[in-house]
């Protein structure tokens, strides 16, 4: 079975728009944004997919990050789906429920964090080096691929707040904004 996530645009006539188009938008945003965190390793074809839970969560990992966002929607059934198109149009394809178990990545969030960094109402060519700076201190002087942080910050319009949480040096950073949750490992520095 496939599904089509599109944007829902709001009529000319109407000044905004419905509950059913915000949420479908943002269904889309936080569908767009785990997505990056898929895998591409066919060689671990069961992460190259999107899990949906029971609860209404959906993730995505590559081994190295996890991008996990709740979303309150009857469009996605759990289980796992494999994204046949990204961009403005995502279609996603329904797994059967034989295709395998999806890891448990609640495992790779961390419970306690020690340091915390926030930044806010940035634009995103600023919010990047911004972002890098704030997890640096929030995990004590640890390094991170720039790539999966630009990635775990929502898009280049997003103006809210990002909170960087962190341990020390050699732990995963948790980035958390309004569409999500992102879990990022930190590189090894030998």
């Amino acid at each position: 079975m496939i599904i089509e996530l599109r944007k829902a645009k709001r009529a000319r006539s109407a000044k905004c728009m419905t509950d059913n188009q915000v949420a479908n938008n943002r269904l889309l945003a936080a569908v767009q944004w785990v997505a990056k965190a898929r895998s591409d390793d066919t060689t671990r074809m069961i992460i190259t997919y999107l899990h949906v839970s029971k609860t209404g969560d959906i993730a995505a990992t590559d081994g190295c990050r996890l991008h996990k966002a709740t979303v309150d929607t009857d469009k996605l059934t759990s289980g796992l789906y494999r994204v046949l198109k990204t961009g403005a149009i995502m279609w996603l394809d329904k797994m059967p429920d034989d295709t395998g178990k999806y890891p448990d990545y609640d495992q790779v969030i961390p419970k306690t964090m020690e340091q915390e960094e926030t930044i806010e109402n940035n634009k995103h060519n600023e919010i990047l080096f911004a972002a890098c700076v704030a997890a640096s201190k929030a995990s004590g002087g640890g390094i991170y691929n720039a790539g999966y942080m630009d990635q775990a910050i929502p898009s280049d319009k997003f103006s809210g707040k990002i909170t960087f949480r962190g341990t020390d040096n050699l732990s995963p950073i948790v980035v958390q904004h309004d569409i999500g949750t992102a879990v990022i490992m930190p590189l090894r520095t030998w």
